[in-house]
């Protein structure tokens, strides 16, 4: 069996003991990417097989390294020299301190209403005692936190649509204004056929009389296709439809070069896509989302501790992965003797918002009314 070190191709001793390391490492290496095989691409090897043909595991091991292109391999490696680092490392140093510097007064702001957010768990009906923003899930590798770094739309639909489907009633009524009862039915993936071509929808809530259907983004942009999708589900079904596109408020400037004229925004209420004939969709952001699951928690609307639990976890990530808010470690202070200043934190924070998103979005956490978003 071979084996690569920096760049270096060493044939080591191998024996059937080695299978289960083997094993192991391919275990990993699937459940990373979350492989899928049907069964006629499954192969067993027998034992003899094994302990016979290193040989070829090598070889398929070079075949696959081959066709990836690794990233380790050195045409894709650019060394700096010692000087290079050194002089850039005092320009990013001194970009950071003026970024810091500049935001200093947005950044103790911020400090205090993450305070005032974190007062309401202790006062409220949650069970939970810390705001979500309290611990940092802002994952640096694929290896840190419980959760992948990339979690892609499906994911985020599925946790929506559970949240929607366990709920007792609150959570659709307060953000999609259903009856507040728990819905008859929550379908994921659901293929409304049509002449042209089919369409597939994320999410339908179902009711006796009324549905409505949700549209997820997070990173796809090609949102020309959702009200065909609301036209086609409005043929098939005939109950009272409503049609959400559920996008990320940075997203707002692609949607409005989309649909140009077609999109409503009307002062103080939500953007409305009305193209042509097909039915209204209303545009919601992730962040109404998150804002209507910490009224809910806070206020002990939905009784179930498993919803709860779920519901927690989600507002913590959509505010971290999705908004790039700020968790709490973010703004330490500096030295003592330095008042309230905020002190400049590593660099990965170079990626975050600019912390007036964040003071808008928690000052209307604090102040919003109970009622349908």
């Amino acid at each position: 069996m071979s084996q690569t070190y920096d760049g270096v191709c060493m044939s080591l001793p191998a024996s059937s003991d080695d299978w289960s390391e083997m094993d192991c490492w391919w275990g990993a290496f699937t459940g990373d990417r979350q492989m899928v095989l049907a069964a006629d691409q499954v192969r067993r090897v027998d034992e003899a097989w094994k302990q016979q043909h290193w040989d070829s595991v090598d070889q398929l091991w070079d075949g696959f390294k081959a066709d990836h292109e690794f990233p380790e391999t050195d045409q894709f490696a650019q060394q700096l020299d010692r000087g290079s680092k050194a002089m850039a490392w005092e320009e990013i140093d001194s970009f950071w301190a003026s970024y810091v510097e500049d935001h200093q007064s947005e950044l103790v702001e911020l400090r205090r209403l993450l305070g005032a957010v974190s007062d309401t768990w202790g006062d409220g009906a949650s069970p939970f005692d810390e705001d979500p923003l309290a611990a940092d899930w802002r994952s640096q590798s694929s290896f840190d936190g419980p959760l992948r770094r990339a979690v892609d739309e499906e994911d985020w639909s599925h946790w929506l649509a559970h949240l929607l489907r366990q709920s007792t009633g609150a959570f659709p009524a307060a953000l999609l204004g259903t009856p507040d009862q728990a819905p008859e039915r929550v379908r994921r993936e659901v293929v409304f056929h049509g002449e042209r071509s089919d369409r597939r929808i994320d999410i339908l809530v179902e009711y006796a009389g009324i549905a409505v259907s949700i549209e997820v983004k997070t990173g796809d942009e090609h949102y020309g296709k959702t009200p065909h999708t609301a036209e086609l589900i409005e043929q098939h079904d005939d109950r009272d439809w409503s049609h959400v596109l559920l996008i990320q408020r940075s997203k707002h400037s692609q949607l409005q070069y989309t649909f140009d004229d077609e999109l409503a925004q009307p002062i103080d209420e939500r953007p409305v896509i009305r193209a042509g004939d097909s039915p209204e969709v209303t545009v919601r952001f992730w962040q109404d989302v998150s804002r209507v699951l910490r009224r809910l928690l806070v206020q002990g609307k939905e009784p179930d501790s498993h919803w709860q639990a779920s519901a927690y976890l989600f507002v913590t990530l959509i505010e971290q992965r999705l908004l790039g808010f700020h968790p709490v470690s973010d703004l330490r202070s500096a030295e003592a003797g330095t008042g309230d200043r905020i002190a400049g934190t590593d660099l990965h924070q170079l990626t975050a918002v600019d912390p007036t998103a964040q003071i808008k979005y928690l000052r209307r956490v604090l102040t919003e009314e109970d009622t349908h978003e």
